[in-house]
């Protein structure tokens, strides 16, 4: 995948020039935490890509090109099982990913913003479920101007991103539970939970979300964060550059 860059690395260059010779690089570092991450997710999202289509290439040649009836499986059609499985494995290692480093990234930008207008009593963004939960009472506190969305959005990516990683990837419990992966009839792949000899009891399970539809509920967030912080500027901890010094 080539060097691309991201909408994070374009608005850390375009604002940074905002602040002085100090602390522009000090903004600078601590924006770069949050596009570490969306890069990640970027290579992540390249990776998955390549490997979904041929996936998908073979099941439905499973499906409509294996001869019917019992007998013996094929050199073809046993290479074909091999190569299934393997990019199974690499599928599921992706969306999983995907999720844990959006998790993160969405963490990184709650302590952004709390470190960058500083704490507010009462109140915790030391994460994006902290955010959801406390933003509105920090925002009052801190007097900001907040894009209509927000937080809206970021409930959103709470729900898609936040809880699905914490019940479904990282915090389940069930000895039981399975991993399958499957598709919709626009080509999206999605993991798919279950249980063995699954019981009423048994939470209930849910699919994951395409990553494409992630990724453009980030981008959504990242234009909505961008302009709290472009707003909201002289409220910051950064110094702001005199006019004649930009000159």
């Amino acid at each position: 995948m080539p060097f691309q860059q991201t909408m994070i690395t374009a608005f850390r260059d375009n604002e940074r020039w905002n602040y002085t010779d100090t602390d522009q690089n000090l903004f600078g570092v601590a924006v770069a935490q949050i596009d570490r991450y969306l890069g990640f997710l970027l290579l992540v999202k390249h990776r998955f890509d390549s490997a979904a289509e041929p996936f998908i290439r073979i099941e439905s040649y499973f499906k409509q090109g294996m001869e019917p009836g019992v007998r013996q499986v094929s050199e073809a059609e046993w290479k074909a099982m091999q190569e299934s499985s393997l990019l199974q494995t690499n599928i599921q290692l992706d969306i999983e990913s995907f999720y844990v480093f959006a998790k993160i990234m969405l963490d990184k930008i709650a302590i952004f913003i709390e470190q960058y207008f500083g704490p507010g009593r009462g109140c915790s963004l030391i994460s994006n479920d902290k955010l959801v939960r406390d933003f509105g009472k920090y925002s009052t506190l801190k007097n900001l101007s907040v894009p209509k969305e927000f937080v809206e959005i970021a409930s959103i990516l709470k729900e898609l991103v936040s809880d699905f990683r914490d019940k479904q990837i990282e915090h389940h419990r069930n000895l039981r539970r399975t991993i399958g992966i499957m598709w919709t009839q626009d080509g999206n792949i999605l993991m798919m939970p279950g249980h063995l000899n699954p019981k009423e009891s048994d939470p209930l399970q849910s699919a994951s979300t395409p990553l494409s539809a992630i990724l453009i509920e980030l981008g959504k967030y990242l234009e909505c964060f961008f302009e709290l912080i472009r707003t909201n500027r002289t409220k910051g901890i950064y110094a702001i550059r005199k006019k004649q010094d930009s000159q």
